[in-house]
C-alpha cells in the first residue's frame, strides 16, 4: 500500500527466455485499471535488456523482494486465453522446459518484441500519415531521415523509455518494420478504400455539383466516372482498383478529397478473412461400413474416450472427417484437423474448401510472419476448422469441439528441436480433456501407444478394414536383391523395370519410394579410402547434383566438389551409394520419353512447390514420380498403378527400438498410394531380408500379426506403452567435457533411480554442429507420480552438473517421449 491507501497490484509476467518460473513486476497505478490477464506488457529484465511478456496472473500480495515496475501495456485486449496459459503449463510440466520456452514456440514472432530491434520504414503513404499520432509520427520522420533507428534510439526521441505500444501501433499500421528479422515481424495488410461522401450518396441528383467541382481535372473526371461505373450502388471502393480503373495518379484522387467530393479510409484485413459464406453445407454420403464407423465412434464419445479410427489405406477415412466437421459446424464450435506434414495439406485443404469455403483455414510452417498473425487473429475470433500441422495446437481456439490427428502414428508429430519437444498427438489428447471435446486419433497404421491404449480399453477402437468401394488391396511382390538379375550399377531390379514398363504402357503413373535425398550419400577416394565428411558433423557429406556440391543434412555446412582427393592427391573419386537425385536420372535414361519428377525437400522448399507438383501429378502431366517419405502421407491420386520401393531394408537395422515399427508404417502407407481408384494396383519391394517377418506381416497387410509380436517384445525389453523413456543428450564443444559431464550426470541419477538408467553412450553420430555428444537413456514404469519425482529428480541433477567447475557451458538436452 503506498501513501495514498491504494493498495500495490503485482503481475507474474511470463517472459519469453528460458527461466525457471514468471517473473513477478509491480504494476504502475495509472495502469492498474486497464492490465488483464493475457496482456503483452513491456518490461526490463536484466541490467538493460527489455521483452514484451504476457501477464499470466495478478496479485495484491507483494513478494518479499523489491520488484521493478511494468513500463507500458502493449495491447487493448488479452492475446491468449486461460485454456491456452494452462496448456502451457502442462507442457512445461510434462516436457521438462520452461513456461517461456513454450511461450516462445506458440507465439507468432510478430507478436513478440525485444529490445534490440532495429527498425525501418516500410511504406511512405501520405494517407497513413494523417493517422499517426503525435509520438508515432515523431519517430516515422526521424526514420525518414536517418534510415533506421535502434530501440534506445526511439527511446531518445521519444524522451522515454517505454516505447513498445508507439512501435506497435506503428506496425499494426504498416509504416515500420524490423531489419533483423524482416520476414519474422508483423506487418498487417492495409487496404484502403475510397468511400463518396455522404452528402452524395444521400441524394444522387447531387452528384451533378460534384462533376461541376472536377470539370477542370480529366483526371478527377474519370475518377469520378470510374467509381459510378464500378459502385452503381455508391459503396465504398478499394483506392487502389479505382485509380486502375480511371488511369488517374493517386495526387488526383487526394484533391478530390480537399473538395470533399471523397473519403478515403484505411482498413487493416486480415489475410484469412473469409469471403461471403454458404449456410448451406454439403450432405456426405457414406458407405453402409462407414456409416457403421460413425455410430462407433459416437459410441466412444458417449463413454468419454479417445477414439481411434483404425481404416486401411483408401477405407473413406476423410469423407468421415468431413462429416464430424460438418456437424461441429453445424454446432457453432470449432473443429481442429492434424496432419503430420504439409504435403498433406494440399489435397485436404483443397477438398475440404470444396465443402466447406471459406470457414477452413490452414496452418503449417510455410506461412510468412504476417498470415501467422492474421491466422492467429482469425482463430481468435472463432474461424469453424482449422487444418494445420502439429504447431497448430497453440492457436487461440475460442470453443473448440473436436481434435482430429489423421496419420496420428506419423514421427512428424514429435517436435525435436528445440524445446519444447512435444508429441503433437499427446498434446491434442490432453487438449480434449482439457476442452471437453470430441477426440478422434486416425491411421491405416496405428502407433503401437495407441493401439495399445485401444486395446486395454483406455481408448475406443473403430475399424475400416476394406477399401471404399470395394476397391482391391494392391497385389504387393518381394524381390530379393541378393539373387535379383539387374545392373551392377544401378539400383532398380529387372523384375522392378519390366512392371515401370508395363504400367507406362497401360497410361498409368509410377510413384518410385527412396528415403534419401540427394545425389549420391558417399564420395570416396579409392587409392587411400579417403571419403568427404562434414567439418563440424561426424557424418558423410552428400553430393547434390542440381548446386555441384557437397552437402551436410544435420547442419547445413556446404563446400566445392573436390576434383583430387585432399589427402593423397590421387583424382580416382568415386560417388557411392543412391539418393532420389540419381535415382530420377537412372529413370530418365531407362524411359526418355517419359516426364520423371523427383519430390523431396529440394524440389519442395519452394512455398508453393508442393502444390505445384502435386497439381502437376494429379493432371497426368508426370508419369513417374520419385521421392522420400513425403510420396508415403496420404496423397491420394487416381491413375497410380504401381508403387516401387528401392531399399525396403533402409530403416529396418537402425539402432532404435520403433525401426521395425517405423519400417511397417513407412512400407503400408507407400504400398496405398497404388490402385487407389478403378483397378487393383501393383507394389514391388526390393529388399535383402524378403524372409524378414516385418515383410511377411507387409505383404499379407497383417497389422495384428504385426502388432502382436511387436507389443512382446517391447514389454520383454520394457519399451513403450509399457514403460516411459526419457532421453538426455549432453553436449559440449570438447569430448572430454562432455563425457565426463555424461559420467557424472549418469552416475547421480544411477544412484536414486537404479538400473532404470542406461548409459552414457555415444550416439551413433557422436558429433553435431561441432558439439560432441553422449546420451543417457531413462526407462520408468508408468506411474504418474514416480516420473513426476524423477523429472523434478533428473533437473536438479543437471541444474547440479552444470555448477561444476568447467560445466557450465555444457548443455543436456532433455527430451521425454523420445
Amino acid at each position: 500500500m503506498d501513501q495514498s491507501g491504494k493498495k500495490k497490484l503485482f503481475a507474474q509476467v511470463i517472459l519469453p527466455i528460458a527461466i525457471e518460473k514468471e517473473y513477478t513486476y509491480e504494476v504502475p497505478f495509472e495502469l492498474a485499471d486497464h492490465i488483464q490477464f493475457g496482456m503483452r506488457v513491456e518490461v526490463q529484465f536484466g541490467t538493460k535488456k527489455r521483452y514484451s511478456g504476457i501477464v499470466a496472473d495478478l496479485t495484491e500480495s507483494e513478494p518479499e523482494y523489491q520488484t521493478r515496475q511494468i513500463l507500458d501495456i502493449v495491447d487493448d485486449q488479452p492475446v491468449i486465453t486461460q485454456q491456452q496459459y494452462r496448456l502451457w503449463q502442462w507442457m512445461s510440466d510434462y516436457y521438462c522446459c520452461t513456461i517461456g520456452e513454450v511461450m516462445h514456440a506458440a507465439l507468432p514472432s510478430g507478436l513478440q518484441l525485444t529490445s534490440e530491434s532495429i527498425f525501418l520504414i516500410h511504406q511512405e503513404d501520405e494517407d497513413i500519415l494523417e493517422d499517426l499520432e503525435d509520438e508515432e509520427y515523431m519517430v516515422y520522420m526521424a526514420l525518414k531521415n536517418k534510415g533506421e533507428l535502434r530501440t534506445a534510439e526511439v527511446q531518445q526521441i521519444l524522451d522515454k523509455k517505454s516505447i513498445y505500444p508507439v512501435i506497435h501501433q506503428l506496425f499494426r499500421k504498416g509504416v515500420i518494420i524490423v531489419k533483423e528479422e524482416l520476414q519474422e515481424k508483423y506487418t498487417p495488410k492495409i487496404v484502403h478504400y475510397a468511400h463518396l461522401a455522404s452528402y452524395f450518396v444521400e441524394d444522387r441528383d447531387r452528384l451533378t455539383e460534384a462533376f461541376d467541382l472536377v470539370s477542370k481535372s480529366s483526371h478527377q473526371t474519370n475518377i469520378l466516372l470510374a467509381f459510378i461505373k464500378n459502385s452503381p450502388q455508391l459503396k465504398a471502393l478499394e483506392r487502389g482498383l479505382l485509380l486502375k480503373e480511371a488511369d488517374a495518379p493517386s495526387q488526383a484522387l487526394k484533391a478530390m478529397e480537399n473538395k470533399g467530393i471523397f473519403e478515403v479510409i484505411s482498413k487493416e484485413i486480415n489475410r484469412f478473412e473469409p469471403d461471403d459464406l454458404s449456410d448451406q453445407l454439403p450432405e456426405v454420403e457414406l458407405s453402409p461400413a462407414q456409416s457403421k464407423a460413425m455410430v462407433k465412434i459416437r459410441r466412444s464419445w458417449d463413454q468419454g474416450k479417445t477414439c481411434l479410427l483404425h481404416g486401411v489405406t483408401s477405407s473413406g477415412k476423410t469423407l468421415i472427417y468431413t462429416q464430424l466437421i460438418r456437424e461441429m459446424i453445424e454446432e457453432g464450435k470449432q473443429a481442429l484437423y492434424l496432419l503430420p506434414e504439409i504435403a498433406l495439406s494440399v489435397q485436404i485443404i483443397s477438398r475440404l474448401r470444396k465443402d466447406f469455403g471459406d470457414q477452413v483455414v490452414v496452418s503449417h510452417s510455410r506461412l510468412n510472419n504476417n498470415e501467422r498473425v492474421d491466422l492467429w487473429k482469425r482463430v481468435q475470433e472463432g474461424v469453424p476448422v482449422v487444418l494445420g500441422v502439429r504447431s497448430s495446437i497453440f492457436l487461440p481456439f475460442q470453443d473448440l469441439g473436436l481434435i482430429i490427428v489423421d496419420e496420428e502414428h506419423d514421427a512428424s508429430f514429435k517436435q525435436a528441436d528445440p524445446n519444447p519437444r512435444y508429441q503433437a498427438r499427446d498434446v491434442a489428447v490432453y487438449m480434449g480433456t482439457q476442452w471437453n471435446c470430441h477426440m478422434l486419433l486416425g491411421s491405416a497404421t496405428p502407433s503401437m501407444e495407441s493401439y495399445y491404449n485401444a486395446q486395454t480399453g483406455k481408448y475406443g477402437i473403430v475399424s475400416l478394414l476394406e477399401r471404399f468401394q470395394a476397391i482391391e488391396m494392391p497385389e504387393i511382390e518381394l524381390v530379393d536383391l541378393r539373387y535379383a538379375e539387374g545392373h551392377a550399377d544401378r539400383q532398380l531390379s529387372n523384375v522392378l523395370v519390366d512392371d515401370i514398363r508395363k504400367t507406362l504402357a497401360r497410361k498409368l503413373q509410377v510413384i518410385i519410394f527412396k528415403n534419401r535425398r540427394g545425389y549420391a550419400p558417399t564420395l570416396r577416394c579409392t587409392t587411400c579410402s579417403w571419403h568427404a565428411q562434414c567439418k563440424n558433423c561426424d557424418i558423410s557429406l552428400t553430393f547434390h547434383k542440381y548446386r555441384n556440391n557437397l552437402h551436410c543434412h544435420l547442419c547445413g555446412y556446404r563446400t566445392y566438389l573436390p576434383h583430387k582427393c585432399p589427402a593423397c592427391g590421387s583424382d580416382q573419386l568415386v560417388l557411392e551409394g543412391y539418393g532420389t537425385q540419381k535415382i530420377e536420372d537412372e529413370l530418365e535414361v531407362l524411359f526418355p520419353d517419359t516426364e520423371v519428377e523427383r519430390m523431396d525437400f529440394d524440389t519442395t522448399r519452394r512455398r508453393k512447390g508442393y502444390e505445384k507438383l502435386i497439381e502437376a501429378f494429379e493432371e497426368q502431366k508426370i508419369d513417374i514420380l520419385v521421392g522420400t517419405q513425403m510420396v508415403t502421407k496420404g496423397l491420394d491420386f487416381d491413375h497410380v498403378g504401381l508403387v516401387g520401393v528401392v531399399h525396403g531394408d533402409q530403416q529396418l537395422f537402425f539402432p532404435d527400438f520403433r525401426a521395425a515399427e517405423r519400417t511397417f508404417q513407412l512400407l503400408v502407407q507407400v504400398s496405398g498410394r497404388a490402385g487407389r481408384k478403378n483397378q487393383q494396383g501393383k507394389v514391388v519391394i526390393q529388399t535383402f531380408h524378403p524372409d524378414h517377418p516385418v515383410f511377411s506381416d507387409i505383404k499379407r497387410a497383417d497389422f495384428e500379426s504385426f502388432y502382436q509380436r511387436e507389443v512382446q517384445e517391447r514389454k520383454r525389453f520394457q519399451y513403450p506403452p509399457f514403460y516411459r523413456l526419457i532421453k538426455l543428450t549432453v553436449s559440449h564443444t570438447k569430448q572430454d567435457t562432455a563425457r565426463f559431464a555424461a559420467h557424472e550426470l549418469s552416475k547421480w541419477l544411477k544412484g536414486k533411480l537404479g538400473s532404470r538408467v542406461i548409459g552414457p553412450a555415444e550416439p551413433q553420430v557422436s558429433r553435431v554442429r561441432g558439439k560432441y555428444l553422449f546420451d543417457i537413456g531413462i526407462k520408468l514404469e508408468k506411474d504418474p507420480g514416480m516420473i513426476r519425482q524423477s523429472k523434478m529428480y533428473l533437473l536438479a541433477q543437471i541444474a547440479r552438473m552444470q555448477k561444476l567447475k568447467g560445466m557450465s557451458n555444457v548443455r543436456v538436452r532433455v527430451d521425454v517421449d523420445p
